[in-house]
């Protein structure tokens, strides 16, 4: 139920009132959504646990800067955007929202000292949009034709509201499977490694576009550390020695899926991918001993190289108008995988410099608030010691208040780029001052990362 994406400025300005209407009513369903989604637990993540830490050219997809010393930044639009239409009218957005930005965050002294590192980058005058709207065509083509069958029997208002939640509705179900989660991601992969190559990248996803990213690092960011994730996920005692003594390049999930080292089991969690086979194939695969490991391993360093994003080249994500609390509430249950994998790429995120801006407009029904204010110390019992150093940051606004009402504050984060740009460089300041005040008495240490268990 997300992406309202609220056009009105862009798709139509005579049907303002009609939209409003609908608006509402996409609102009130919103909210009932919202509260029937029971958490296992309050969500981990939180207000603000952290610390810290040109001008704009037409937005084109195939453009891109060869300079390393440019971050790149790239835009996730949400649902019902499934038209040439659509497509023209996010492009158009995304030209305004990027030339506000690259005016307005420079301004900021905290993201000359955290991102732009004190004039060593600067952000790249091309914006780049991430369009999947025509990604589930087959699928909008089989509603469109079931919507069609029921529009001569009902009323106006009843088609039009029935036709949009239905597009919605689809959408969010869609981006939230997981064998479109892997389609999805593989695109938006593609896209950076195509249109960045090796420069800083920085997200950012408005609505279902909010999921869209944080699926996208859970699968395809280089986080996880093996040695960790195969005793979390209970691997064999010959592949965890094994990895203890023969240290590996951090890798992502999609990496191991691909070349078959994990699987999900029927539950929805991750286990060997030998896990539960029958004794007999069991045995004759641990009698290949070491040497089936280390093809397995060459394989999976290969996958990491064309499937993964480097760490070191992703840089800060930025969610707007989301509702992640809604849609991935399974993130609170240390029983699922996404738990699993949401902790671990946060304590990765705080400990290897990389922020997370959660921003929202007060009247906004469809923007959910992420965190809370003790949810690093959640983070950090998890971890089983004090996070250090922590250099990255997340930070939670859900405060904006002027500049749009219950019928447009969905959408207005495109309609008002300058005033979303203010917004977003005073969060920013707002949450490199929050984590620094935090940590100001904690002395830093140096380990390396860990990827932990979240179901200890």
């Amino acid at each position: 139920m997300i992406a309202w994406h609220s056009k009105v400025r862009s798709l139509s300005q005579k049907n303002s009132c009609k939209q409003g209407a609908i608006t509402l009513a996409l609102s009130i369903s919103g909210l009932f959504l919202a509260s029937s989604v029971a958490f296992a637990q309050e969500p981990i993540l939180v207000k603000s646990d952290v610390l810290p830490l040109s001008q704009p050219a037409p937005v084109s997809v195939s453009q891109a800067s060869d300079s390393q010393d440019k971050i790149k930044f790239f835009y996730v639009h949400g649902t019902n955007m499934n038209s040439e239409k659509h497509r023209d009218a996010f492009l158009k957005d995304v030209t305004n929202l990027h030339a506000a930005l690259s005016h307005e965050l420079p301004k900021s002294a905290a993201f000359q000292d955290y991102v732009l590192k004190q004039g060593q980058l600067s952000i790249d005058p091309v914006g780049v949009p991430f369009f999947w709207g025509f990604l589930s065509a087959p699928e909008i083509s089989f509603l469109e034709r079931q919507l069609t069958i029921t529009e001569s029997i009902n009323t106006f208002f009843a088609k039009r509201v029935r036709r949009l939640l239905g597009y919605i509705l689809h959408d969010v179900n869609w981006v939230e499977q997981t064998p479109n989660k892997t389609i999805v991601s593989q695109s938006l992969q593609q896209d950076i490694l195509n249109t960045a190559k090796n420069q800083p990248v920085i997200l950012f996803g408005h609505s279902a576009g909010s999921l869209v990213v944080l699926n996208y690092l859970s699968y395809r960011l280089s986080f996880i550390e093996l040695s960790s994730f195969f005793r979390s996920i209970h691997a064999s005692p010959e592949a965890i020695q094994y990895f203890d003594t023969h240290p590996q390049p951090l890798t992502c999930l999609q990496a191991l899926l691909d070349v078959q080292t994990v699987r999900y089991d029927s539950y929805g969690r991750l286990k060997p991918f030998f896990v539960d086979l029958e004794p007999e194939a069991r045995a004759a695969l641990y009698a290949l001993g070491e040497s089936f490991i280390e093809k397995k391993i060459q394989r999976l360093n290969e996958a990491t190289q064309t499937t993964c994003l480097p760490a070191s080249q992703f840089k800060g994500l930025v969610t707007f108008g989301s509702p992640i609390s809604v849609f991935q509430s399974s993130i609170g249950n240390p029983n699922q995988s996404e738990n699993y994998l949401m902790i671990n790429l946060l304590i990765f995120m705080m400990e290897h410099g990389i922020f997370w801006l959660h921003v929202n407009h007060l009247q906004d029904p469809i923007g959910f608030s992420l965190t809370s204010k003790d949810s690093l110390s959640k983070i950090e019992a998890f971890h089983g010691e004090k996070l250090s150093p922590v250099t990255g940051f997340l930070y939670s606004n859900n405060e904006i208040k002027s500049g749009a009402n219950l019928f447009g504050a969905h959408g207005w984060y495109w309609q008002k780029p300058k005033a979303f740009a203010k917004a977003l460089r005073k969060a920013f300041d707002e949450g490199v001052k929050l984590a620094t005040d935090y940590h100001a008495s904690e002395a830093p240490k140096t380990e390396d990362h860990k990827t932990v268990d979240s179901s200890k």
